[in-house]
C-alpha cells in the first residue's frame, strides 16, 4: 500500500519548536508561552502573538534551525521504518513553508528525517495532503481528514486536544505507534 503520513502533530511537535526557539533566543519576555500540548490549533493566540508575529517568528525560527527541528513525537522513526519493512511506500506529505525561503524549512525537514533515520519513498511539500495519492493517511488536522477521507483515502485522525470534535465518527487514534500496529495486522 502507499501509506501517507503527516509530520506537524502527528510525527512532530512544531509548537515545542518554536517554543525552544523564542527561549533560546529571549524572545518570550512578553509572552505567555504554555508547556506541553497546544489546546487549539492557532495556539499563537494563547501565548500573546499576532498572526503577524507567529508568521516572522516562525520564519525567523526556521532560518535559525528550531523550527521542523527537535525530537520526534510517540517513536515516530520506529513506527515508520516499521511500516516500510512491511513493504509498503511511504509518502510523507506536509505543509512546512516557514524560512526567508521555503527552501530553508525543506532543508530543516530533510535533515530533520535523515537525523532520526526515518525511511520514506517520497517527500511533498503541501496544503493540500491528497496531493498525492495514498490508501492510508495519518493526520491531525480535522479538515485535512475530511478532504483525505472524501478523496477515498483511508484516513486516520490522531487524537489531539486542538482536534475534538464532540460526536464525530472519524477514525481515531493515540499515535503513530498505532497507527503502524493497525497496518501491522493488516499486512498480516
Amino acid at each position: 500500500m502507499r501509506i501517507g503520513i503527516d509530520l506537524d502533530g502527528v510525527c512532530f511537535d512544531f509548537a515545542d519548536s518554536l517554543r525552544r526557539y523564542l527561549y533560546a533566543t529571549q524572545q518570550n519576555g512578553n509572552l505567555t508561552i504554555s508547556e506541553g500540548e497546544p489546546n487549539q490549533w492557532d495556539f499563537y493566540h494563547d501565548w500573546g502573538l499576532s498572526v503577524e508575529e507567529f508568521v516572522q517568528m516562525c520564519h525567523d525560527g526556521a532560518d535559525a534551525g528550531y523550527v521542523f527541528r527537535g525530537d520526534c513525537r510517540d517513536m515516530a522513526p520506529s513506527a515508520i521504518n516499521f511500516i516500510k519493512s512491511l513493504g509498503h511506500t511511504i509518502h510523507i506529505i506536509t505543509d512546512r513553508q516557514f524560512g526567508t525561503y521555503p527552501a530553508v524549512s525543506h532543508r530543516n525537514t530533510r535533515e530533520w528525517l535523515e537525523q532520526h533515520d526515518i525511511k520514506y519513498d517520497t517527500l511533498t511539500f503541501s496544503a493540500d495532503k491528497t496531493a498525492v495519492k495514498t490508501d492510508m493517511f495519518i493526520e491531525d488536522k480535522l479538515e485535512n481528514y475530511d478532504a483525505l477521507v472524501s478523496a477515498g483515502v483511508d484516513c486516520y485522525l490522531v487524537d489531539r486536544p486542538w482536534n475534538q470534535d464532540a460526536g464525530d465518527n472519524r477514525k481515531r487514534i493515540k499515535s503513530i505507534q498505532e497507527f503502524a500496529t493497525i497496518i501491522g495486522d493488516m499486512s498480516c
